[in-house]
């Protein structure tokens, strides 16, 4: 099954949906004078860019859509960076390190990102690592417009949109316990062992 479709820059937005390099706008937090916030008038803005994917769920683009769309950001599996990469000049002790990295998401267990997969097309595309902490709200007439600019863009085809929304809610809602109330494997092995006695 392939992973995405090509969508042309005329169909409507929806979940899953890749944009490449879309604008960010940030308020500068310096700019803000909070002491006294009924007199900010003007507000200095960054722009940045990043490659996002929407995750607002199709349903609600389709019938009523919204005012802002929730979007996460992705980089390619070969170019993002880990932490403690850096710290290393030799290439494959920094190979390791990144493989290390991506054997963790690819099995699940770092719940803040998810891997997505490679496409061969119109556009072609590498396994993309989504970060699920990397969030945005942009309003919907802003990437409307730029759907335009962008061109053909990609979405995830289903089940793989519906598994990343999946994922995504479930990093959210996760419940982050106290260590001694942690199962320790140790004793679940001996209720196995002593099964049947």
């Amino acid at each position: 099954m392939n992973w995405y479709l090509e969508v042309e820059p005329s169909q409507s937005i929806s979940q899953g949906d890749l944009f490449f390099d879309c604008p960010i706008f940030t308020v500068d937090p310096d700019s803000i004078d909070l002491s006294n916030i009924q007199a900010v008038t003007d507000l200095e803005n960054k722009i940045e860019t990043c490659n996002i994917i929407v995750m607002n769920q199709a349903c609600d683009l389709e019938f009523d859509p919204v005012d802002q769309i929730i979007a996460v950001g992705f980089q390619d599996i070969s170019t993002c960076s880990f932490k403690g990469e850096e710290k290393t000049k030799d290439l494959n002790e920094r190979r390791k390190l990144r493989w290390d990295h991506i054997k963790k998401i690819y099995n699940g267990i770092r719940p803040n990102y998810h891997l997505i997969g490679c496409h061969t097309g119109a556009i072609n595309l590498n396994y993309q690592i989504v970060d699920f902490s990397s969030v945005f709200t942009i309003p919907y007439k802003i990437l409307m417009d730029f759907r335009q600019v962008h061109g053909l863009r990609l979405r995830l085809n289903t089940p793989h949109r519906e598994l990343l929304s999946q994922r995504f809610g479930s990093f959210f809602a996760r419940i982050g316990l106290p260590n001694e109330d942690h199962i320790k494997e140790i004793d679940l092995h001996k209720v196995v062992k002593s099964f049947g006695e």
